[in-house]
């Protein structure tokens, strides 16, 4: 899998999107166009999700 630097303002690649959908946890979390993935059993604070295709695609969840 490779990375465009420049889309990802300098941020290095989540070290778990490593291997790319060949690695069996990483393929668990497809997310097919137009579906939904839910995350349970998340802990209080803050969470960052990153999409391994498109790296510069982040989200921050704060969960009170």
């Amino acid at each position: 899998m490779a990375f465009i630097d420049g889309l990802n303002h300098g941020e290095p690649t989540a070290p778990e999107c490593t291997g790319g959908f060949g690695k069996i946890s990483m393929a668990r979390t497809r997310i097919l166009q137009g579906s939904q993935l839910q995350v349970n059993g998340l802990s209080k604070g803050e969470h960052v999700f990153e999409c391994c295709i498109h790296p510069w695609m982040r989200v921050k969840v704060e969960l009170k």
